[in-house]
């Protein structure tokens, strides 16, 4: 999305806002991210993050692995803005990649998926607060042994909410 904007140059590069964000995922426990805004006018936005969570809840992403986890997910929402006086409610729609990796290096394994964004938010100035709901990715890594005795792996999606708050600059 950067690229797009510093190729489109003028209104839409000029438009570009950047920030840093905390988040709360009620599966992924804490994370922190970068966003970038682009206002190109009449209400309407596009935002970009990134999130990384480096612990997350026990079982509902590793689902009984017992090892070390992370998790980082990429959104891109269009975003629409009320316009208010002191403080500004906007709503949106868009897509999620969420990616999981478990286990140490000689026994890893990963799962990504895509999913849907549904969000709403509050920003003050140049502070916001957002909730983010996918209801149909945040994966999670499911253990299976087969009958030789090799482990698989598979994404068993399963929705995720997200707070965040942080600042633009």
């Amino acid at each position: 999305m950067i690229f797009l904007a510093l190729l489109l140059g003028g209104p839409v590069a000029e438009a570009a806002e950047f920030g840093v964000q905390g988040s709360y995922g009620h599966k992924t426990r804490l994370g922190l991210g970068a966003r970038a805004i682009w206002r190109p006018g009449a209400g309407f936005g596009l935002t970009t993050s990134l999130d990384y969570f480096p612990y997350p809840e026990d079982d509902a992403i590793r689902d009984g692995w017992g090892m070390d986890a992370s998790y980082f997910e990429a959104n891109g929402n269009l975003t629409y803005a009320f316009a208010h006086k002191r403080q500004t409610p906007y709503l949106g729609v868009g897509l999620n990649v969420a990616h999981v990796s478990v286990g140490p290096n000689s026994f890893s394994r990963s799962a990504t998926s895509a999913g849907l964004n549904l969000l709403g938010g509050l920003r003050f100035h140049r502070v916001f607060l957002e909730a983010r709901v996918s209801p149909t990715n945040s994966p999670r890594i499911r253990n299976a042994h087969s009958l030789d005795g090799v482990f698989s792996t598979r994404i068993v999606p399963r929705k995720q909410v997200c707070v965040a708050i942080g600042l633009v600059f």
